[in-house]
């Protein structure tokens, strides 16, 4: 992220271990809880989670906080009063005129009223024309003999990725989950399962999954709700070996203004995710290979590293 770095040190006490501090950018609002991508350090060391809720950054801390409006809410890492810890602060601000993609609103509206009807062999598929040339490049490149498709629909992705590894001659398998009942779908190479993607162990045993052919290809594109999708990045996180991928689909929603129904969704996933852990690096080749962010995965092509 582009931006400029602010050196923070009026800070109030607000309640318990939340400090407040002014800021001259706006972040997060009502109609947009998790638009801001502001990150905070403390003596160089970055803290977080970021989009906390203000009760937990009051009663919890450990370096919780919030960009609401005008004010950062905080907590230092420790526990100690910032106004007497003795240690440096600083603002990461976004630039505002940095976009996330160069796909606009428009377009990505036009192109999504076909992503939403689009079928392969006759069965809802739900994938768009950009996506699909870089799963291809993907999966070509990685050749991973296990793709985890966490969100079925109607099995059409499924089919999809299955005729995929055919084509590529990559003697693999598809293992879709979805928490709806499975579809009345039959391919030699796909297995659907029915569980729930906030408790996947309830379907996938750590036996069950450590007898997997590798590499494994994890892919999210279940609900878009934000805890959906930390539910992936935390499975992917536990399950993972260098150089496997977990793609998180539809961050888009974000800067196309279209994620208030899914507090914040994929994206805010992925950026909190990614400020707090070392695991995992965004594929740039692959998100900026069409121009930046020319994808529905927003920063969503991670390789584990």
């Amino acid at each position: 992220m582009n931006g400029k770095l602010l050196t923070v040190g009026d800070f109030v006490h607000r309640s318990g271990f939340c400090f407040v501090a002014r800021l001259p950018q706006p972040g997060d609002s009502t109609n947009a809880p998790s638009s801001s991508r502001t990150r905070i350090f403390e003596d160089g060391l970055e803290i977080g989670p970021a989009h906390s809720i203000h009760k937990h950054i009051e009663d919890r801390g450990s370096g919780r906080y919030s960009h609401w409006g005008h004010d950062l809410y905080f907590s230092s890492s420790d526990g100690t009063s910032p106004q007497r810890n003795g240690r440096r602060y600083e603002v990461l601000l976004e630039d505002p005129t940095e976009k996330r993609t160069e796909l606009e609103k428009d377009i990505f509206l036009a192109i999504q009223q076909g992503v939403l009807r689009y079928p392969y062999k006759g069965i809802g598929c739900c994938k768009n024309p950009i996506d699909m040339a870089l799963y291809q490049m993907l999966i070509w490149r990685e050749r991973p003999r296990t793709i985890l498709e966490l969100g079925t629909l109607n099995g059409g992705s499924a089919i999809w990725f299955a005729d995929v590894l055919k084509n590529f001659g990559i003697d693999g398998n598809v293992h879709s989950l979805d928490i709806a009942p499975v579809p009345s779908v039959d391919h030699p190479m796909i297995t659907f399962h029915r569980g729930d993607i906030l408790n996947l162990a309830a379907t996938w045993s750590d036996d069950w999954l450590a007898s997997l052919p590798r590499p494994i290809l994890l892919i999210d594109d279940a609900g878009h709700h934000y805890k959906m999708s930390r539910a992936a990045l935390e499975f992917g996180a536990r399950i993972l070996k260098i150089d496997e991928y977990l793609v998180v689909e539809d961050g888009i929603s974000t800067p196309m203004g279209e994620d208030s129904q899914f507090d914040g969704g994929p994206l805010r996933a992925i950026d909190e995710f990614m400020a707090s852990r070392t695991e995992f690096a965004v594929d740039r080749e692959l998100c900026d290979f069409f121009g930046k962010n020319v994808t529905w995965n927003i920063d969503g092509f991670l390789r584990r590293v």
